[in-house]
C-alpha cells in the first residue's frame, strides 16, 4: 500500500493542495491530478454516484499520486 501524499505533507508540516470535485467525468479527475493537486475530494454523501463511478475517479486520480 502506498502512503498518502497528503499525510506525508502534514506530518512534514508542509501544505497540501486539495479540490472538491462534483463532475463524474474521469478525465476531469486525471487532469486535476495532473496539474498538481495532492487530493481530490469527491462527496459521495450528497451526490449520486455509483460506486462503479466513484471506482472509476479514484483509479483516474491514482494515476498521478493523488489522493
Amino acid at each position: 500500500m502506498r502512503r498518502s501524499t497528503i499525510k506525508t505533507k502534514l506530518l512534514r508540516k508542509e501544505p497540501a493542495m486539495c479540490l472538491q470535485c462534483h463532475f463524474t467525468d474521469q478525465s476531469v479527475f486525471e487532469l486535476a491530478a495532473l496539474l498538481g493537486m495532492d487530493g481530490i475530494w469527491m462527496d459521495l454523501e450528497h451526490h449520486n454516484y455509483s460506486v462503479e463511478t466513484a471506482n472509476a475517479m479514484i483509479r483516474a486520480t491514482r494515476v498521478a499520486r493523488c489522493d
